[in-house]
């Protein structure tokens, strides 16, 4: 008798196998390891015929106790979702096509206007440019909008298929670590900003962040500066505030550029030389100068 157990390990594997969309990102991967060790850490044990409206309700229920946020539990509910819905007949039909009761599960509410979702201040980001300690990691995540997986993974120079910084170009690469496909992208540095890498980086080859991203999280806690996406938030609204059309800033912050008819038709994110011209002109939004 299949457990929940052995069809999530299945299941795991599976998301290494090309479907007919296409590899998964490797943080939609990630997610889903991640959410699946917990599943099968509560609910392993359980013959998957028995992971039903009751069993799940307790998972539920022993994820509140532990205090998880409605957005993790939902998350987890997908992968346990997929999990079970993934074993199927050699027709490829569903074995076990439980529907799961949002209402008797107890499955949260996702308010996206009820997220902690706070964006760095121009203060709080000339504060950390004032330590060497926060200086580098919070200056390039305000300036260039990465994720924080994929600021950890940039190597210096540009580095052929590899997430990397190009300090000759002042251009990001982000090649590899991918969330969607959309995350594929080149990324201008303004020439301003580009000056002060140069001196801040100076002859330095190999990964660009040196120290894990643990230790980077510790040093933000230390001086009371915010996590690492909150500089994503400030690139973003910045720009907006700047007035740099919204198709560029789609491109440059790694989101989809839209399927409407003018977004289909428009050359904006793709042209490299304009994109440089409304980086430039948008400017980075805060001083170096403590630096």
């Amino acid at each position: 008798m299949l457990t929940l157990s052995q069809a999530a390990e299945d299941f795991q594997n599976s998301l290494y196998n090309p479907t007919r969309r296409g590899l998964r990102a490797p943080n939609t991967i990630k997610i889903h390891r991640h959410n699946a060790r917990k599943i099968v850490a509560s609910l392993g044990h359980l013959p998957l015929e028995q992971v039903r409206n009751g069993a799940v309700k307790k998972f539920v229920t022993a994820m509140r106790d532990e205090q998880y946020s409605a957005a993790s539990i939902s998350s987890f509910l997908v992968t346990l979702k997929m999990i079970v819905h993934s074993v199927k007949t050699e027709e490829g039909e569903r074995i076990h096509n439980f529907s799961y009761d949002s209402e008797f599960i107890a499955a949260p509410i996702v308010d996206p206007s009820a997220q902690n979702t706070p964006s760095a201040t121009q203060e709080q980001i000339e504060t950390s440019v004032r330590s060497e300690e926060t200086a580098l990691f919070v200056a390039i995540a305000a300036v260039s909008g990465c994720r924080v997986s994929e600021l950890m993974a940039l190597e210096i120079g540009d580095v052929q298929d590899r997430d990397c910084i190009d300090l000759n170009t002042g251009l990001i690469h982000i090649r590899k670590t991918l969330k969607t496909k959309s995350a594929a992208r080149t990324i201008p540095l303004p020439t301003d900003f580009l000056i002060w890498l140069r001196n801040h980086i100076g002859d330095r080859t190999g990964k660009l962040f040196i120290k894990s991203q643990t230790s980077i999280r510790e040093a933000l806690d230390k001086f009371n500066l915010p996590s690492p996406h909150a500089y994503r938030r400030f690139f973003v609204s910045h720009r907006r505030r700047m007035g740099m059309p919204e198709e560029i800033l789609k491109r440059i912050a790694g989101h989809s550029i839209g399927g409407d008819i003018t977004s289909r038709y428009s050359r904006a994110a793709h042209d490299l030389d304009w994109i440089r011209t409304e980086v430039e002109r948008a400017g980075i939004g805060f001083s170096l100068e403590a630096a």
